[in-house]
C-alpha cells in the first residue's frame, strides 16, 4: 500500500508544532489524530504504541496526523500539564480539517477520531469535551493519573492486564462510571510489551467498528 507522508509545521498558541501527515493510497474513510504519551518521560510521536496506532489506521484507509506536543522534538513551547497540550491538539484538528488538500479527499465532512496512549488519552478526552470527534480510541487510559471525564462520544478502550503505571482496576473503575466497556490485552504491561501484534488486531477491530457504527 502506497502511503504519502508529509512533514508539516503547524502554528499553535505556544509556537510551531511538529506534525506528520500520512495519507493512504486508497480513498480515505476518516482522519485520526494520534496523541503520544507523557512529554516529560520520553513520550513523542515515534513511540511504538503510537506507531502501532498509525500503522493500523493506515491499513484500514484512514488518514493519520501524528504530532509532538509543545516542548517535544521540534515543537516549540514547554510542557503545560495537559492544558496547553489540549490547545495544541485542538489547533491541529482545526488546521487539518480546513486544509484544502484534505477537504478535496472527501465528498462530505470526514469522520474524525481522537486517539491517544497514556497521557495522550487525557489530552484526547479534554479536547473531545471542547470539540467532539466522531470517535475516541484510547489505549492505556490515564485513569486516576489526572482527573477527567469520558465525553459522550462513541469510545473504544484498550488496556493491558498487567499495566504497572495505570492499574487495570483503576481503568475498569473509571470506565465503569461512564458505562464503558474495556478490551483487555492479557499478559502485558503499560507499553503492551510482547503483545503489539494482538494490540494491532484489537485496534483494527475498533476501526472496523467505527467504519460501521450506526448510532441507531
Amino acid at each position: 500500500m502506497a502511503v504519502k507522508e508529509i512533514e508539516m509545521t503547524v502554528r499553535g498558541k505556544s509556537g510551531n508544532l511538529e506534525t506528520r501527515l500520512s495519507i493512504p493510497g486508497c480513498a480515505p474513510k476518516g482522519i485520526a489524530f494520534l496523541s503520544h504519551p507523557h512529554p516529560l518521560f520520553g513520550g513523542n510521536m515515534n513511540n511504538k504504541v503510537i506507531h502501532a496506532l498509525n500503522k493500523s489506521f493506515l491499513q484500514e484507509n484512514w488518514i493519520t496526523v501524528r504530532h509532538n506536543f509543545r516542548g517535544v522534538g521540534k515543537s516549540q513551547g514547554v510542557y503545560d500539564n495537559g492544558a496547553g497540550e489540549t490547545e495544541d491538539l485542538l489547533a491541529l484538528v482545526q488546521f487539518y480539517l480546513e486544509l484544502p488538500e484534505i477537504k478535496a479527499l472527501f465528498s462530505s465532512k470526514p469522520k474524525t477520531c481522537f486517539s491517544g496512549f497514556s497521557f495522550g488519552t487525557y489530552v484526547s478526552c479534554k479536547a473531545a469535551s471542547s470539540n467532539a470527534p466522531d470517535f475516541l480510541l484510547l489505549l492505556g487510559t490515564a485513569a486516576e493519573k489526572w482527573k477527567f471525564d469520558l465525553p459522550a462520544v462513541p469510545t473504544f478502550l484498550i488496556h493491558g492486564e498487567k499495566d504497572e503505571v495505570i492499574p487495570l482496576k483503576d481503568a475498569l473503575e473509571w470506565a465503569g462510571r461512564f458505562g464503558q466497556a474495556v478490551t483487555v490485552i492479557p499478559n502485558t504491561d503499560h507499553f503492551f510489551s510482547k503483545q503489539i501484534p494482538l494490540l494491532q488486531a484489537m485496534i483494527k477491530r475498533a476501526i472496523t467498528w467505527m467504519n460501521h457504527y450506526d448510532p441507531l
